[in-house]
């Protein structure tokens, strides 16, 4: 498998479906430490858990920012 993604090569459906299973993998782990961590149930989490970009605001909307800071307000929030 240490070509699989090769640009020197051309892509098998194998290979495609061991990066797929890969990457499914890792977005189940993904969704399933924010749903622990936020809160919040997976379907909630897969309605946004697309790869796009969440700014602070939005992030707070969705529940998995508590507030918007800067480094000295996450500074003081982790040593207090």
């Amino acid at each position: 498998y240490k070509d699989v993604g090769s640009p020197f090569r051309v892509m098998t459906e194998e290979d495609r479906s061991y990066l797929q299973r890969i990457v499914g993998g890792a977005y189940e782990t993904f969704v399933e430490a924010v749903s622990k961590g936020r809160g919040l149930s997976a379907e909630e989490v897969k309605r946004f858990a697309d790869g796009r970009i969440i700014l602070g605001s939005e992030a707070v909307k969705l529940k998995l920012a508590d507030e918007i800071g800067g480094v000295e307000r996450a500074a003081q929030l982790a040593l207090a």
